[in-house]
């Protein structure tokens, strides 16, 4: 029943990917696919074969569905599962979902939470009852499984052997795209030689291989962003960034098709840029922004209005507007519980896309100045909600689940602007 899915999946974390099947007393079999796998020794000196993410498929009415992701709350601790449900677990928390089949479609759902942290109320032996269960479920096992691949059509095939042709050696990542929804297809290909990356691209309907650009860095990653414009689907633009093992230059570009060539939308900002479910189907782009001196470090968030990309910008809210909020008070205890300092000084701003940014400025043990942030959610009700801005994986079909971070709200270290690159800024209205 899964033959399908198997034979078009393309996964997220690369063109091989290995799946099982797991029997948890359901109607049918459950299916589990990952990207990547790790050694794992069990307490029985057992060897095998696990992971820290992967996707949930499960049939329903002659169909596989999506049911959505899992990942490890820490590194190092494996996925597992019992006939109850799956557990992701972490040095200070464990989680568990149970499937869901009582509505009209089955879902994952979160039945239990758990952390060893007083901001979440939890008790020591609430997280340890969860945190034996865990440790007393089947950690999942790709030991036995054969990976599959991604068959290529013969035009899939064509496009890379001249992609190849054209570098003079093997194409390693490359991805292929229908950049402006005519459907042709074009390829996109980057390699490295003489410690140089090339960006390559060639479109189905002329032959013709264009190299984008060069940059002399130690890794590069290609990245396409799908576009819309409400419910239209207009095309896709190619993210490029680029960095080194070592240090805090981090460099992104993003191109857009016309005319056959790929041109530069923005061109060598500083920063990385990535999406997930929430960025995909807001249609923002989230940027990481670190170190950018003074100890200005954050995610902001672009958007693109049909011609160019701009910034959500940041205005500062007065402690009044703040408090105006109907659970701010609460908000701002569980943030003084978690960053655990006697002398907090707190700064409120609020995001374009109605995201409420509270910076903390505190004293440490040492008497050094630091500075962090948290980012939530301003509702229609007027309450702050968590806002997960730190996910995994990219399904903005489904909207079934989100990635926590072990922290009650998304904290990022560092302080806030009102704006970090050089594109046109839109702020709120306040």
């Amino acid at each position: 029943m899964y033959k399908a899915t198997i034979g078009n999946l393309l996964y997220p974390l690369g063109w091989e990917s290995t799946y099982i099947f797991v029997d948890m007393g359901t109607d049918y079999p459950i299916m589990l696919i990952t990207g990547i796998t790790f050694d794992y020794e069990t307490e029985q000196g057992e060897k095998i074969q696990t992971c820290m993410d992967c996707e949930v498929y499960y049939h329903d009415n002659g169909q596989t569905i999506l049911l959505g992701t899992l990942g490890s709350l820490s590194t190092g601790y494996p996925i597992a599962y019992d006939e109850t449900g799956f557990y992701e677990a972490g040095a200070h928390g464990v989680r568990k979902w149970i499937l869901d089949e009582s509505g009209s479609s089955p879902c994952l759902k979160a039945e239990q939470e758990t952390y060893l942290s007083d901001v979440r109320n939890t008790s020591a032996d609430e997280y340890n009852r969860l945190y034996h269960d865990y440790l007393s479920a089947q950690i999942i096992d790709y030991g036995d499984s054969e990976p599959f691949q991604r068959k290529l059509h013969d035009e899939e095939v064509e496009l890379l052997q001249l992609l190849e042709a054209e570098s003079g050696c093997r194409i390693m990542e490359y991805d292929y795209l229908d950049m402006d929804h005519d459907g042709k297809t074009e390829i996109i290909g980057s390699y490295k030689q003489d410690d140089l990356w090339h960006i390559l691209y060639l479109c189905s309907d002329d032959k013709i291989c264009r190299e984008l650009e060069s940059f002399r860095y130690d890794h590069c990653k290609l990245l396409p962003y799908p576009i819309y414009d409400d419910t239209t689907y207009l095309g896709i633009h190619l993210i490029v960034n680029v960095y080194d093992d070592a240090g805090i230059d981090k460099r992104f570009s993003i191109y857009a098709l016309g005319d056959h060539e790929l041109q530069p939308v923005i061109s060598n900002q500083f920063g990385h840029a990535y999406i997930d479910d929430t960025s995909v189907i807001n249609q923002t782009l989230n940027l990481n922004v670190e170190d950018y001196g003074d100890g200005y470090s954050a995610i902001t968030c672009l958007c693109f209005d049909g011609s160019v990309y701009k910034e959500y910008g940041l205005s500062e809210l007065s402690e009044g507007q703040f408090m105006q909020y109907g659970n701010a008070e609460k908000v701002l205890a569980d943030i003084r519980a978690e960053i655990d300092s006697s002398s907090i000084e707190f700064s409120y701003f609020l995001r374009a896309d109605n995201h409420v940014l509270i910076q903390c400025e505190s004293i440490s043990e040492s008497g050094d100045t630091q500075f962090c942030h948290f980012t939530l959610r301003a509702s229609g009700d007027n309450q702050l909600e968590e806002a997960y801005i730190y996910q995994r994986s990219l399904h903005p079909a489904t909207g079934q689940q989100t990635s926590h971070t072990a922290s009650l709200y998304n904290r990022h270290e560092g302080r806030v602007k009102e704006f970090y690159t050089d594109l046109d800024v839109i702020y709120p209205d306040l």
